[in-house]
């Protein structure tokens, strides 16, 4: 009995948004809020082998917290590789990985308790 409500409470989002205003093309995202606590999924579909450029931007208008992973169909992470920012702000993530089977990887991008923007766009090579 214990099982099945641990299993039903682990697939349960605990995510808040407050105003949130979201906008999405085929390479980018970006969203502008008053709150945020939990994830946001950014699919991004990819054939073997590809290779795709990610910039993570974070543009906190309070102490909130933030940060991103990356998944694969299987909901297994993903390994990938960080890319030098020219101006080192901490704020502003460049990654790239290649993909290892053909599907949908998914950009979470994470908040707690933040106000504020991101954005993300990327480039498939």
């Amino acid at each position: 009995l214990l099982l099945p409500v641990l299993v039903a409470l682990s697939t349960i989002d605990y995510t808040e948004k407050k105003d949130w205003h979201e906008q999405t093309s085929e390479n980018s995202f970006s969203a502008q809020f008053t709150h945020f606590n939990g994830m946001q999924p950014i699919p991004i579909s990819l054939a073997r082998g590809e290779i795709v450029h990610i910039t993570i931007q974070f543009l906190p208008e309070n102490e909130g917290g933030y940060g991103y992973y990356i998944l694969d169909e299987k909901n297994q992470d993903v390994s990938y590789q960080m890319i030098e920012a020219i101006d080192q702000d901490v704020n502003n993530f460049q990654i790239y990985f290649t993909a290892d089977t053909t599907g949908q990887y998914r950009v979470f991008v994470t908040g707690s308790d933040l106000k504020g923007r991101i954005k993300v766009n990327w480039e498939v090579k």
